[in-house]
């Protein structure tokens, strides 16, 4: 498009696209732009040329009380934690809680837990390999069976855990509205609960970002 002066001296050129993760090159000649006037560039000194890398960091969420101890690398969820544009617990979650059982790792020894409920994470259009951590450390734990599991709205598992039992399952999947939808609903069984412990996040193929080049232009001679 049309550069926008910046300053008597510095005209910004906006250059947008979508890319996804890794190295993008780009290269600005003299002989591409006009200036405001339509007079062809002459500056032979103005070449421009940038190297960006775009990255996602590995997401780690761990899910217990907000009093209880979080697992190195990881941050916390409580059950009081609501959607905030960036992640957390969507309006409508049914019978929504959290429990410290004092047993096991920082990361196992609590968790939320719920009839039903949807978790979401703002994140890059992109595929992602989702690890969800479910059960309950305590071996006099009643069983939790049929543990739905839900990406996107579509049913990827049911998970039973036995008492004392922690089952890491991951999925793949691909997000394309910028909000990641992670839904868990008891199915039926003999346990009302699905028992959340921790999220893990990570990039499979690169996330498409939107990125904005600037070429920041000399005037000729300086």
């Amino acid at each position: 498009g049309s550069p926008t002066q910046v300053s008597s001296t510095i005209y910004r050129y906006g250059f947008t696209g979508s890319f996804v993760e890794g190295t993008v090159r780009v290269t600005f000649k003299a002989s591409s732009f006009t200036d405001l006037a339509g007079i062809p560039n002459t500056n032979s000194l103005e070449v421009e040329d940038f190297t960006i890398t775009v990255t996602f960091n590995p997401l780690y969420l761990d899910f217990g009380k907000s009093s209880s101890p979080v697992a190195d690398g990881y941050t916390r969820v409580s059950a009081n934690d609501t959607w905030n544009g960036v992640f957390g617990w969507q309006a409508g979650a049914v019978k929504l809680n959290d429990y410290d059982t004092k047993l096991g790792s920082d990361l196992h020894r609590d968790f939320n837990y719920l009839e039903s409920g949807t978790f979401s994470i703002a994140l890059p259009d992109g595929t992602y390999d989702i690890t969800v951590t479910l059960g309950d450390t305590r071996p006099t734990s009643n069983p939790h069976d049929l543990m739905g599991v839900f990406l996107e709205g579509t049913q990827v598992d049911s998970v039973t855990t036995t008492p004392g039992e922690v089952v890491n399952n991951t999925y793949t999947v691909n997000v394309s509205d910028g909000i990641l939808d992670l839904t868990l609903d008891d199915l039926g069984g003999n346990n009302q609960w699905v028992v959340f412990m921790a999220l893990e996040v990570v990039a499979s193929r690169p996330p498409v970002t939107n990125i904005v080049i600037n070429d920041v232009s000399q005037p000729e001679g300086s």
